[in-house]
């Protein structure tokens, strides 16, 4: 039976061990954008790492293309982040002091001048701040960066899919479109969201493209996969529980299929984490919860946006909204979940009860072609009362497209995972 339905099992220690020695390493885009994230020692470990199995690691043109286009995005992130929390830090002293100043002839204490100790404060904090902001423009970044982009083209020189051509890339993107209409991961969350914010084709099936260059790779060499990714997605992993299981057994099956070999994924912290035992790789432990901690604040900026976003929408359709204040996140998340579904309930039922009304709205227009001979009341003529049937229904048809649109929204929203 294992043999039959060796996806539903987990790949034995034998299977790992031998991937280990043998396997292609493939890194998904989101892993090198990071490099332009982690501290400089982590990234310098990383890319060393890379470097030292340089003759087993290999990616996707697709991943190439996009870390082409998101590389000056991740410097800027970087950039952003520092200018943030400078502007909020002057902002804060520059609030302190207003307020200390306002109350200066009033006195906080009756006997001790803490009005002058947190002047005193504010200055000393004003000072460093400066410090901080002279140190950072003195150490230009730029240069950093340019050797992470030079290490990265690198490694990857010579070991870099070939690029489709555009008859190909069609196809794929073709290929992709029934893809997402039957169904089949992976890259299935990415394409709602990023139709709505008009990227590219080839960006909207991104995921795909790199799974099936992965694919065609593994048949070509007969060679299994490790891939290592930071997408924590659904569509990428199966999830029991709210644990992370492995891959998706669709997608190992389909990996089986096409190429005979196995795949199994890891996220980067875990990867490098055995890869120090497995290589005897330089990789130290404060690197490892570097990245794994960066990991973790993405997977909190996604659970904030999905609150934030599930909060509005229930808001706008009038539903009460729980506080997480009182809730663990898991807790609030479950929660929102099912007011969200409540809402759901509620737009299809009366989505349900207008087409119900059209129907008999559609029936009523037939009807009145064959009774112009029937009275109408006082004041009505036969055209007016056409005409008012025929606008009740453009207005059924009007709230069944808001309605339409309202469940949709929700049904995305909800579609996301928290895990």
């Amino acid at each position: 039976m294992r043999s039959q339905f060796h996806s539903r099992f987990p790949l034995s220690e034998a299977q790992i061990n031998d991937m280990w020695a043998n396997a292609l390493i493939v890194l998904d885009t989101n892993v090198l954008g990071r490099m332009y994230r982690y501290k400089a020692k982590s990234a310098d470990e990383f890319l060393g790492l890379l470097e030292n199995i340089i003759d087993r690691v290999w990616i996707p043109y697709q991943v190439a293309w996009e870390y082409m286009n998101v590389k000056d995005t991740k410097i800027e992130e970087n950039n952003k982040l520092y200018e943030k929390i400078v502007v909020n830090m002057r902002k804060n002293l520059t609030e302190a002091e207003r307020e200390v100043n306002s109350i200066r002839d009033i006195g906080i204490h009756p006997h001790i001048d803490i009005e002058s100790q947190i002047s005193a404060v504010i200055s000393s904090a004003s000072t460093a701040l400066r410090a901080v902001e002279e140190n950072y423009n003195a150490a230009s970044t730029k240069d950093y960066f340019i050797s992470i982009h030079e290490r990265i083209g690198n490694i990857f020189e010579g070991r870099t899919g070939a690029a489709p051509s555009t008859e190909q890339l069609q196809i794929w993107i073709s290929n992709g479109n029934a893809r997402f209409d039957g169904n089949i991961p992976p890259g299935l969350r990415d394409v709602e969201t990023k139709r709505k914010k008009g990227r590219p084709e080839r960006e909207v099936f991104g995921d795909y493209l790199i799974w099936e260059e992965i694919l065609l790779k593994s048949e070509a060499d007969f060679r299994d996969v490790i891939f290592v990714t930071e997408d924590a997605k659904d569509d990428w992993w199966l999830k029991e529980g709210g644990e992370t299981v492995g891959p998706l057994p669709l997608l190992r099956e389909e990996m089986m299929n096409r190429t005979q070999r196995n795949v199994h994924f890891y996220r980067a912290s875990r990867f490098l984490k055995l890869a120090k035992e497995k290589f005897a790789a330089t990789v130290s432990e404060d690197t490892i919860a570097d990245i794994a901690r960066d990991y973790a604040r993405d997977e909190q900026q996604v659970h904030l946006s999905f609150f934030e976003e599930a909060e509005k929408l229930l808001r706008r359709h009038g539903a009460t909204v729980p506080t997480l204040n009182y809730l663990g996140k898991t807790v609030f998340y479950f929660t929102l979940r099912s007011k969200l579904q409540e809402v759901y309930d509620s737009k299809i039922k009366q989505r349900d009860e207008l087409i119900e009304f059209m129907r008999n709205n559609s029936r009523a227009i037939e009807q009145f072609a064959h009774e112009f001979e029937e009275p109408l009341p006082h004041g009505m003529n036969h055209d007016q009362g056409h005409l008012d049937i025929i606008q009740a229904g453009a207005n059924a048809q009007e709230a069944i497209n808001f309605l339409t649109h309202d469940i949709e929204e929700i049904s995305r929203l909800a579609s996301r995972p928290f895990f």
